[in-house]
């Protein structure tokens, strides 16, 4: 009986460790599915990436143009490397975006436009 005990005693410490993981781990895989963005990789060749999800880091730089059916399109530079990409902010999400903001982005590679699925600031 007390071997049980022993055991459920030293367990749960290993209980607790993974509760928390799970935790952690639920937080910072808000964005959910998607590769991390290769910008190099995308500025050569974004046709080999069509229909693929990706999430990046970035920085607003500016925005370039806005309309009020289709959305904005945002410069965007990234936070994980070198290079400065346009984005599509749909209509649909309604988040206001500032300059020198930082975001974390889940996009959709769609024709030659990087189409921000999901924005997280941080």
């Amino acid at each position: 009986m007390k071997n049980k005990q022993l055991k459920l005693v030293l367990l749960m410490p290993v209980i607790a460790l993974l509760a928390l993981g799970a935790v952690v781990l639920s937080r910072t895989s808000g964005m959910g599915s998607g590769a991390a963005l290769d910008f190099e990789r995308y500025k050569q060749d974004w046709s080999a990436m069509q229909g693929n999800k990706y999430v990046f880091r970035g920085q607003i730089d500016q925005q370039l143009s806005y309309h009020e059916s289709t959305g904005r399109v945002l410069a965007v530079k990234n936070l994980d490397g070198a290079g400065r990409v346009p984005v599509l902010v749909p209509a649909a999400m309604k988040q206001n975006f500032e300059a020198g903001q930082r975001y974390q982005f889940r996009a959709l590679v769609k024709g030659d436009v990087l189409v921000i699925e999901k924005a997280e600031k941080f």
